[in-house]
């Protein structure tokens, strides 16, 4: 029979076996913040996904405008303001930009735009939402909340 004549060599060789508390707790931190950043970039992919889908729809509206003032050249198509309708009535073929009206309240959170032309047919359109990003506004119709995303299409007819 041996017997260890250092009992203190034995106490060192059973701390080194394992980990101790405070190397799991400091593991557990680490995948914490790891999880935590995770978790915000998924955050922000879905925001950035939903900004894009919004940016394309309003870019669909201001395209479908164009095509419509191309095909016909003869109707004025000149729109104040979409979020009203005072603009619409009593204009040739108002059921025309009624549906784009429409589709700019329906397709964008506080949806509004304009369509102006000067003497040379030179056509802005301005398609302005409700941005879901907390940056300076983007839209260019003048005298929106500064929350206002937006984007801008000159056509000539």
């Amino acid at each position: 029979m041996f017997v260890n004549p250092s009992p203190m060599r034995n106490h060192a060789d059973r701390r080194s076996g394992g980990f101790t508390l405070l190397e799991v707790l400091i593991a557990i931190v680490v995948l914490a913040i790891g999880l935590l950043g995770l978790a915000a970039l998924q955050l922000r992919g879905l925001t950035d996904t939903g900004n894009a889908y919004l940016r394309s729809q309003a870019t669909w509206l201001a395209y479908d405008v164009a095509d419509r003032m191309r095909a016909a050249a003869s109707i004025d198509y000149r729109i104040a303001d979409v979020s009203t309708f005072e603009d619409l009535l009593g204009k040739e073929n108002p059921d025309d930009k009624e549906q784009w009206a429409d589709g700019v309240r329906r397709r964008l959170p506080a949806g509004i735009a304009t369509v102006t032309c000067d003497a040379n047919l030179r056509c802005d359109i301005r398609v302005c939402w409700e941005g879901r990003i907390s940056t300076p506004s983007s839209c260019p119709i003048e005298g929106v909340a500064d929350t206002m995303q937006g984007l801008q299409l000159g056509i000539q007819r």
